[in-house]
């Protein structure tokens, strides 16, 4: 007569950990904070941040809320420095909310097909790059406009300039997150912000013909 050994029963295996619970995504407080400190030591951009916390909606948002404030920005000075009727100021408003939302829906869209990121991926660029594009629109993109009110010169190179730092933080981007050398993602980024930047000049465009 053989014996078997007695296998234990389910009820009787040893208890499994419980499961961990899901990390939030990254709120829009907690982008304004990261985007705060960002502004303060643009060397080291907290972009590790937002691994696993990425969300495509809330980049999104975080950047027309953004624009929306610079846009602000560049409506007063319009009409207070350079006493622009309020139609051509609020046209200037309605441009940058628009352009500068849908031009980054665009570009993150376009890199991460071209990087070949998963959708997690893709959540997280957007969400880290979306921290960086308030402080440069806001501060820098405003101060560029407000010396071209009174220097003639700068506005011929503000939108380089600004081109230059978006490229820079999308770069870092992508190497904090994902480890991609600059190398892999100089033309990426390049065609991506030239796409950017067309879709800012045709939402422009666009406006102006309609209004």
């Amino acid at each position: 007569m053989s014996f078997r050994t007695p296998q234990p029963s389910s009820s009787q295996s040893a208890p499994s950990s419980p499961p961990s619970p899901p990390i939030p995504t990254m709120q829009l407080p907690e982008l304004l904070q990261a985007s705060i400190a960002l502004a303060g030591k643009p060397s080291e951009p907290p972009f590790g941040l937002v691994r696993g916390r990425g969300s495509l909606k809330n980049a999104l948002i975080y950047v027309a809320i953004g624009a929306f404030v610079s846009g602000l920005l560049l409506l007063v000075i319009e009409m207070l420095v350079n006493h622009a009727p309020g139609k051509q100021a609020s046209l200037l408003l309605l441009i940058n909310v628009i352009g500068h939302t849908a031009g980054f829906a665009a570009l993150i869209s376009f890199i991460a097909q071209r990087q070949r990121l998963s959708f997690r991926q893709r959540d997280e660029f957007a969400t880290a790059l979306a921290m960086a594009w308030p402080p440069i629109m806001l501060v820098v993109g405003g101060v560029f406009y407000l010396l071209t009110s009174f220097v003639s010169f700068v506005g011929a190179i503000s939108g380089l300039a600004l081109s230059l730092l978006f490229m820079v933080a999308t770069l870092k981007a992508l190497r904090v997150l994902f480890s991609k050398p600059y190398e892999e993602t100089f033309v990426s980024v390049a065609y991506g912000l030239l796409f950017y930047n067309l879709i800012l000049s045709f939402i422009g465009y666009l406006v102006g013909q309609i209004l």
